[in-house]
Formats: structure tokens, C-alpha cells, sequence
């Protein structure tokens, strides 16, 4: 995760469970603590799905049921179709 996108879990003495983005508050969490914990991670889930998509281009084809799930994953977090 690069410097301009820590993000973190923060929490007051009452709901709902606040994110923050470089010391802003960007979200509130009303659900859960693990929802606020999976949102906090997402930045750094993406990076790392990326590049095990990288890594697994050099392994397998594009057509393995695990390259497409990676692929359809990135897509989805960036908002669009799969290509």
C-alpha cells in the first residue's frame, strides 16, 4: 500500500464504527467491526490481488477458472466488466 492510501479502523465510544483515509473519515460502518475491518483492508487487498494476477500470468493460461476469478475480481473492484 502506498503512503497516500492508509487506511485505517477507528472507533468512538459509540456506533457506528468510522473508516478513515489519511485522517479523514470516509465511511461509517453500522453493520459490523469485521465489515470496518474488510473495508480498511481493501486498498491493500486490491495491490495484492493485482499482483498475484501478474504472477499467475506467467504460470497458467487466461482461461484458468483461478486467472478468471482473479480478473473478474480486479474488474469488480474497479467498476466495471470483465474484459
Amino acid at each position: 500500500m502506498t503512503e497516500n492510501t492508509a487506511w485505517a479502523v477507528g472507533s468512538t465510544e459509540c456506533e457506528p464504527i468510522i473508516i478513515w483515509a489519511d485522517g479523514t473519515p470516509i465511511a461509517k460502518v453500522y453493520n459490523s467491526e469485521a465489515n470496518a475491518h474488510l473495508i480498511a483492508a481493501a486498498p491493500d487487498l486490491y495491490e495484492a490481488l493485482r499482483n498475484a494476477r501478474a504472477a499467475l500470468a506467467r504460470y497458467v493460461s487466461v482461461e484458468e477458472p483461478v486467472f478468471v476469478a482473479v480478473t473478474e475480481a480486479i474488474a469488480k473492484a474497479e467498476g466495471r466488466d470483465h474484459d
